[in-house]
């Protein structure tokens, strides 16, 4: 029945639109099998679902942590966040901030742990400080 009916004008050019896009699609990935166009490199990645934006966002850290123990990574960070940002809802970079800030407290957690197992307490220890009271001379040594 749907065959048969006449579709509008915004339908077909809408149904145009999707052939087109089909065709470009199938184009694209003939090329790259035919050059041998690695499909997971973030350049060549045109992500459109939930799980392809997943992908791509896993292939830019992987890009990225590469040069994580540079002292210059940080304010890369800073930079694409910043500039990813601009067009993005404020409620969304709430999200992201409230994200940043949880990643942050883990990291001191574990940092301060650190740092709790590896400094030693003050002062003399307990076995040191009874050395000292077997060499030291007292009144009552004199008993003894």
């Amino acid at each position: 029945q749907e065959a048969a009916r006449q579709l509008t004008p915004d339908e077909q050019a809408a149904k145009k639109l999707e052939d087109q896009k089909a065709v470009e699609d199938a184009d694209m990935e003939n090329i790259q099998d035919t050059f041998g166009v690695d499909k997971n490199n973030i350049y060549n990645m045109r992500p459109e679902t939930t799980e392809q934006f997943l992908e791509f966002a896993q292939a830019i850290v992987e890009r990225l942590t590469i040069y994580e123990k540079s002292p210059h990574y940080p304010t890369v960070l800073e930079h694409v966040y910043r500039n990813c940002c601009v067009e993005v809802d404020p409620d969304e970079i709430k999200k992201l901030a409230s994200s940043l800030n949880a990643v942050a407290s883990e990291k001191l957690k574990i940092q301060k742990a650190k740092t709790k197992k590896g400094k030693k307490k003050g002062g003399v220890s307990k076995e040191a400080n009874t050395l000292y009271e077997d060499t030291v001379y007292d009144e009552y040594d004199d008993f003894m």
